[in-house]
């Protein structure tokens, strides 16, 4: 039975519960064409209904969406006269660990989906997916597109069929590395650009400049603000906890970011990370930030658009979050004439001693992607639109736009318009206002791999990060010797190849298993509330509090949930061939 996602809530009994969650946050949604599916008036389906002869439209549901993508767009219109395909898009209301169970629960499907780790198991544990393996093999772009990689879409060796493509570049120079902290230009230039390389020499930089600036522009000033999630009604079921008290942890004291793991690459053995002691002391220092007054009071409750009005207005001086997490808030600080608020992203880890692996290359990760629903409506013409989605056309399409709208040929180079350029870099609503944001989580080159014509797929290549710099970043970057913020950190070919298909949080748990159960835990109850119990104790309960977190943990049978996620890495690495 087929329906979009959005009729699911009058389905189930959280329906208002969730409604309220999302009135109250403050989103107010696009409008977006109207699903291809007219109700009876008893809640079942009756016939599809194709906006235009020859035009189909398929529900789409992205569990990473965070902003309504309605279909009106320039390239979403230019995606449709190529394609004859629409999407009515869908997101997450009410968290997006919410949707997909519910989905199951009612038996109600899209025609596409993007799921995430427990939403992807899910999907698969309940039957949800089609199975592409044959698609794939008649294919007309995506099997050369993926080549000797499509074998890491495989669901795993017991399941060795592939139900999703996507969702990740596949190929990541990390141009642009997304440090787990990020320090205002302005404070930089106030003390003449120190050597700063830990989190305990910005700590009186911090300090200094708040006691020096306690307001900017007549709003306080705060050392650092956390976001911890979309809606008031989910403080503890969203993955900006996540992002926030625990992602940070492990890559400041030296760990590639494979979530809530280590990772050994000897033998890719797997432990919780908050086992180790350096982990404990960066905990440790946040609890002095707190008591000293340099953490905002509402990091621990405010949603994201309060803490994004206090980044956009200047007032927070660094963040612990990387720059992924909000890709408009800088332009929003150019936009807004605050360049010297935007963050320079620079190595700051927990001892000289460390070093950062922020552009370390996990490899590309195959096995979460989108996946063509049981309710399709038309699954030989969604795999066929998947397909496109890997051609030559389309890559360019979507990462450049419109030939003659976003960008022209001067003596065969592609090159943006000046406007488009801009606007690029300084509106924070441009790119999604054109469609230029079709890009993840639908199959993706990656930034500097050339087409036939020579030509970048992506806009993306040193040299236009380095022009579309601001001015004051520039002169922060130039003050330090370097071109770019990439050149503070070392490059991929630092270290071997990961042994792994892309990094440990993205391997699947099987829903229903004691370490299904445990990681559920950690990410839903020990982390979001315990680590901030921690944190906000007085020093001299810092230790009580992190050992009760710690005992939490045991209490889960560690050494056991130990095996069995090892058991999980061994697995996927035997499946591209790195294993033993």
């Amino acid at each position: 039975m087929k329906r979009s996602p959005a009729l699911i809530l009058s389905l189930v009994l959280l329906v208002s519960m969730i409604a309220a969650c999302r009135n109250n946050s403050g989103d107010t949604p696009s409008p977006s064409t109207p699903a291809p599916v007219t109700g009876n008036g008893n809640g079942a389906a009756t016939d599809i209904v194709d906006p235009e002869p020859g035009i189909v439209n398929f529900t789409f549901y992205d569990e990473d969406g965070e902003k309504d993508k309605p279909w009106i767009t320039p390239v979403a219109l230019e995606i449709t006269a190529l394609t004859g395909v629409e999407l009515t898009y869908e997101r997450p209301v009410g968290g997006a660990d919410v949707m997909i169970p519910l989905m199951i629960a009612a038996s109600v499907y899209p025609d596409l989906i993007y799921g995430k780790s427990t939403g992807s198991k899910q999907l698969l544990e309940a039957n949800v997916l089609l199975k592409l393996d044959d698609y794939i093999d008649n294919s007309t772009y995506l099997k050369d597109f993926y080549g000797d990689l499509i074998g890491r879409m495989r669901a795993g060796e017991a399941d060795p069929h592939i139900y999703s493509v996507g969702a990740y570049p596949i190929y990541d120079p990390k141009w642009q590395p997304s440090s787990e902290i990020g320090i205002q230009l302005a404070v930089l230039e106030e003390f003449g650009y120190p050597d700063v390389r830990t989190i305990y020499e910005i700590e009186p930089l911090l300090i200094d400049y708040k006691e020096k600036h306690p307001e900017i522009d007549g709003r306080p000033t705060f050392g650092f603000s956390l976001n911890n999630t979309d809606s008031w009604c989910n403080i503890t079921n969203d993955w900006r906890n996540i992002i926030n008290a625990g992602n940070p942890s492990g890559p400041i004291t030296g760990y590639p970011d494979h979530g809530e793991w280590i990772i050994d690459e000897s033998d890719l053995s797997a432990t919780i990370k908050y086992l180790q002691p350096e982990i404990k002391e960066y905990y440790r220092w946040m609890n002095k930030m707190w008591n000293i007054g340099m953490i905002d009071p509402d990091s621990w409750t405010q949603i994201h658009d309060v803490w994004k009005d206090k980044i956009i207005s200047g007032q927070v001086l660094a963040v612990i979050s990387p720059n992924w997490h909000d890709d408009e808030l800088e332009q929003s600080l150019r936009q807004a004439g605050l360049d010297n608020r935007i963050y320079a992203r620079i190595p700051v880890n927990n001892d000289r001693s460390t070093v950062s692996k922020i552009r370390y290359d996990f490899g590309w990760p195959g096995n979460w992607g989108i996946g063509i629903t049981v309710a399709c409506t038309d699954p030989d013409r969604a795999f066929a639109f998947l397909d496109w989605m890997c051609s030559d056309e389309s890559q360019i399409l979507r990462n450049w736009g419109i030939e003659g709208v976003h960008y022209e040929y001067i003596d065969g180079i592609r090159t943006q318009l000046p406007d488009v350029k801009n606007k690029r870099v300084t509106d924070p609503g441009y790119i999604n206002a054109q469609g230029l944001d079709w890009v993840y989580p639908f199959p993706e080159r990656g930034n500097g791999i050339l087409d036939p014509t020579g030509n970048t797929y992506s806009p993306v290549t040193p040299e236009t990060i380095i022009e579309n710099y601001s001015n004051d970043a520039k002169r922060a970057i130039a003050a330090y010797g370097k071109t770019m913020w990439a050149d503070f950190f070392p490059p991929p070919e630092t270290w071997p190849t990961s042994r792994l298909p892309g990094p440990a949080w993205l391997i699947d748990i099987p829903v229903d298993s004691e370490l299904g159960d445990f990681m559920h835990a950690v990410q839903h109850t020990l982390v979001p509330l315990m680590i901030p119990a921690a944190i906000v104790a007085s020093p001299d309960q810092f230790d009580v509090k992190w050992d009760e977190f710690i005992q939490a943990i045991n209490d889960y049978d560690v050494t056991a949930m130990h095996t069995g996620f090892t058991e999980l890495v061994r697995n996927a690495s035997e499946m591209i061939g790195m294993y033993p």
